[in-house]
């Protein structure tokens, strides 16, 4: 690249964009998503959920080849995860890696959207809230309030020049913050680093070996379960089955667009099956034995749309 274009990309990246008052504040929660996949940072944030408190360390670089992340702990149990292209892996506190699909790998950095924008007006209110600073940046709030009592409200504190979400909270009907991150320190790079992108896929090869095969992909003619009556906005949106003793491990994921909620179908332990709800910071969990098989759901949805999905999973007619 000549010193003339690498100028001119950083100016594109760095320079403050006026926000005017016609401009689309869905059409800002959009740049946001993109923003999140496409540009070159590392930072660190601070994630706040369910009364603790974690401090991430990320790199994230982007270019003609794809899509690579670094998240890693600095503090409490020692975490990583790597993402190269749609190649995901958690490594845990005890050292064990775990391959992840790009859903599952959402984690606690923020704007990652799920599916299409354009149906989010039927189902949530975008408006821009008041302008600040965060991390030493620019940045003006994004609110997304629910039009239902089914999913959480949101607020993105969006950066003035990119649209990359510097702080992020969800939150309960009544207002009360369930989930919070927010970067303390930023660097914006107008192009990926080699050295960077070297350095991401060194540590996957090194745990490569110890996850097997990459998760299966999705094929509609395996769909073994289905959710009959899914709440106002919701879709399928992947469906895997997972290889594992005995009938495997069915996993689909349903979102509305910004909300996720998983559902995992697998044999029920006869002597130990799990029933009942339990919720943690924005995360609602409600189990129940359908069939002979343990439904599990998972998501990041208020507790009465967890049990609206959970109740309505049943058997699928393709599959018999």
């Amino acid at each position: 690249m000549s010193l003339h274009a690498f100028a001119a990309s950083l100016l594109l990246i760095l320079a403050p964009q006026a926000v005017t008052a016609d401009q689309d504040p869905l059409g800002e929660l959009a740049r946001m998503t993109d923003a999140v996949t496409r540009l070159n940072y590392e930072g660190t944030f601070v994630y706040a959920h369910a009364g603790q408190l974690q401090t991430m360390r990320v790199v994230h670089q982007a270019d003609a080849d794809g899509e690579r992340e670094h998240l890693v702990s600095l503090d409490g149990d020692p975490r990583e995860v790597v993402r190269d292209r749609d190649d995901v892996v958690c490594i845990l506190a005890d050292g064990k890696p775990v391959r992840l699909d790009h859903y599952q790998a959402r984690g606690a950095f923020p704007g990652r959207g799920l599916g299409q924008l354009s149906d989010l007006e039927q189902l949530y209110g975008v408006a821009y809230g008041p302008t600040s600073r965060v991390a030493g940046r620019t940045v003006r709030m994004l609110e997304i309030q629910p039009r239902d009592q089914l999913r959480y409200g949101y607020r993105f504190w969006l950066d003035q020049a990119t649209a990359l979400p510097l702080k992020s909270e969800v939150l309960a009907a009544d207002g009360e913050v369930l989930e919070r991150v927010m970067f303390t320190d930023i660097q914006l790079h107008a192009v990926a680093d080699p050295d960077r992108v070297a350095a991401i896929r060194a540590r996957k090869a090194q745990v490569q070996a110890m996850v097997g095969d990459a998760p299966p992909t999705p094929d509609a003619r395996s769909r073994r379960w289905q959710v009959n009556d899914l709440p106002p906005g919701f879709a399928l949106a992947d469906y895997r089955t997972y290889p594992d003793a005995g009938d495997g491990i069915d996993h689909l994921v349903f979102s509305d667009g910004l909300a996720m909620v998983s559902v995992y179908v697998e044999p029920a332990n006869a002597t130990q099956p799990l029933n009942g709800t339990h919720r943690s910071g924005a995360v609602s969990t409600f189990a129940l034995v359908r069939d002979a098989h343990q439904v599990v759901v998972v998501g990041d949805v208020p507790m009465a749309t967890a049990h609206i999905i959970g109740v309505a999973v049943n058997p699928s007619q393709a599959a018999h």
